[in-house]
């Protein structure tokens, strides 16, 4: 036979359905087909459930890579503004720790007291209209209040009928109210006394305890300064034009030899924070890199840190934060 030559087609129905078991009748060929059917539906059904499975998870595969390298990327971002050098001058950024040191490394003793210029009159400020009232809380009951009577024009007090009105009771509103900075001079007046007939040299008042001698700020002045720099964060050119603001100009360079001379007086109790806080069973400590301007031998990029110490007796913590140069790191940590 040739190699091209087509084989003949074979009858179905010669095939004997008895060779695979299956029983001729039509009833046997029905179960036959249908059990047929059945495998193969099951088949595609796993074939279809295992490739829907791995695109679910080839998916979820692919959004946590995502994720993750979203987290990553965010991670960098934030070690980078964190511990990264920085090339910000701006005044009003400056940093937190060492900006006192640097404003004042080129001043001299002539900048401890500040330039007060000439009492002015000044017109006081408009008050803005009534706003919509809406729900809120009572006001606090330990602030002071002050009482503003508003009385019926005595015009307006007669009835109609020519009987005056008597009052029967009043209506109260409450307004919270703030109290502007304001800035004044302290003129402290010290009595001198003498003998008239000269035997006894003039006696004079004694001056009050000052931190500062030398410079004309107050102590109240010097507390509000500490605050505002170490408690709210507010760097001294801020804290300049708040005083601008209000009347009085005082360069940053003299508010910084103010906080470095108020730390100063303030060294013995920091000292005595500290005998207590070695005393106690347990410390906690922690570092942060800081980077200082004008530091002593040591470039400005280069590192520092930022010691924060807590402890003390129970119901008596004590929290100190000191600076050391990366030299000096690792012997002063304990």
């Amino acid at each position: 036979m040739p190699a091209h030559a087509a084989l003949p087609p074979a009858n179905v129905l010669d095939i004997d359905p008895a060779r695979f078991g299956i029983s001729g009748s039509a009833e046997g060929l029905k179960q036959f087909t249908a059990a047929i059917a059945a495998r193969l539906g099951a088949d595609i059904d796993a074939q279809v459930q295992a490739r829907l499975q791995q695109e679910v998870a080839r998916q979820v595969e692919e959004q946590l890579a995502q994720r993750v390298q979203v987290i990553y990327e965010q991670l960098l971002l934030a070690r980078r503004r964190m511990f990264g050098p920085s090339s910000e001058a701006h005044a009003g950024q400056s940093r937190l720790f060492d900006e006192a040191e640097a404003l004042a490394a080129d001043t001299t003793a002539a900048d401890e007291a500040a330039v007060i210029p000439p009492a002015a009159p000044r017109e006081a400020p408009a008050h803005g209209g009534p706003k919509a009232r809406g729900k809120r809380l009572a006001l606090p009951a330990e602030l002071p209040r002050l009482d503003i009577v508003h009385d019926v024009p005595e015009a307006e007090r007669t009835c109609a009928c020519g009987t005056p009105m008597v009052e029967i009771g009043q209506e109260i509103s409450e307004q919270l109210d703030i109290v502007p900075m304001q800035i004044r001079v302290l003129r402290h007046i010290r009595k001198r006394y003498a003998c008239p007939g000269g035997e006894q040299a003039p006696v004079t008042a004694p001056v009050p305890a000052q931190v500062l001698p030398k410079s004309n700020a107050s102590n109240d002045l010097l507390v509000m300064l500490l605050i505002m720099k170490y408690v709210d964060g507010l760097p001294l050119a801020r804290f300049e034009h708040i005083l601008a603001r209000a009347g009085m100009r005082v360069p940053r360079q003299t508010l910084a030899r103010w906080v470095i001379g108020a730390a100063r007086a303030l060294q013995p109790l920091h000292n005595l924070m500290r005998d207590t806080l070695l005393q106690a069973p347990v410390l906690h400590l922690d570092e942060t890199v800081v980077q200082v301007l004008k530091e002593p031998d040591k470039a400005a990029t280069s590192n520092s840190y930022m010691w924060v110490q807590t402890g003390g007796p129970p119901g008596r913590p004590v929290v100190l934060y000191g600076r050391v140069a990366a030299a000096h790191c690792c012997a002063a940590a304990p």
